[in-house]
């Protein structure tokens, strides 16, 4: 898709993956871009990383994770999913048993001190959608899709599991319970642990749990995870697409990927 330079850009959303097609478009020489959202720096809990690097927000190497599954592919994907999601869909089958993460904090607090100045500090709604495609040539939304949905029927679906997470969060004085060794990521399917993840990724621990099986953990969070939706609003105009596991509703859709797939398609 070729866009002249000029071209006036909007992104909606200023958490990780909006401020990382920002960061990409910036990268590819667009000058005018704007970010559409509230100012609020979003929280980051427990042991979340980044699977590929991203020029100019990630230094160095990385760091090799191990990845390991306890039980078997279907009795993970039964304990997480109660069969809604087919096993050879699930993580444990789709990731390596070991591979590179990168700092997502690192990047995302870079990114933010080179583009929070560009946040106009409004929340977006979908009745605002006509004029945003209007005033600019590209839209980029990264918002939850349930959020941006212009369905007044109500005939599209949100497909979305519920789960029950507790992740480190020192400055708010929160810590995962959960001990597993540093730079490692486990998915349970037995029935021994309550957990079905968990995870120690550079210093920071997360655990989580099925819907079902809340425990009695203080400080613990619900947590909606998409897996599909047939929401088509706003796809039919070229200029606008959407972006991240939320921005999409896509199941296994990372972080990273907002910025790499901005850089193939502008």
């Amino acid at each position: 898709m070729l866009f002249r330079k000029s071209a006036r850009v909007a992104v909606l959303g200023c958490g990780p993956t909006g401020l990382f097609a920002v960061h990409a478009f910036a990268k590819l020489g667009f000058p005018k871009i704007t970010i559409i959202s509230r100012r609020r720096r979003s929280e980051m809990f427990g042991a979340q990383y980044l699977h590929e690097p991203i020029p100019g927000l990630t230094d160095g190497d990385g760091h090799r994770i191990s990845y390991h599954l306890w039980g078997t592919p279907e009795e993970y994907a039964s304990k997480v999913y109660g069969g809604k999601v087919e096993a050879a869909l699930t993580s444990p089958v789709k990731l390596p048993k070991s591979h590179m993460a990168y700092d997502i904090r690192q990047a995302y607090y870079k990114a933010w001190g080179l583009y929070a100045d560009r946040i106009t500090n409004l929340k977006v709604h979908p009745s605002m959608m006509s004029d945003i495609l209007r005033n600019f040539d590209i839209v980029v939304s990264t918002i939850p899709a349930s959020q941006m949905c212009a369905d007044m029927i109500g005939m599209h679906q949100f497909k979305s599991q519920q789960v029950w997470a507790v992740g480190d969060a020192p400055e708010r004085g929160i810590f995962c319970p959960v001990n597993v060794d540093p730079w490692t990521v486990i998915c349970n399917g037995t029935q021994e642990r309550g957990w079905y993840r968990a995870s120690n990724v550079f210093g920071y621990k997360t655990a989580e749990w099925p819907d079902g099986a809340k425990p009695p953990i203080e400080n613990i969070a619900a947590i909606e995870k998409p897996i599909g939706t047939n929401c088509d609003c706003w796809t039919d105009n070229k200029s606008f697409m959407r972006a991240g596991r939320y921005g999409t509703w896509t199941k296994g859709v990372l972080s990273h990927q907002a910025y790499s797939e901005i850089m193939e398609v502008y």
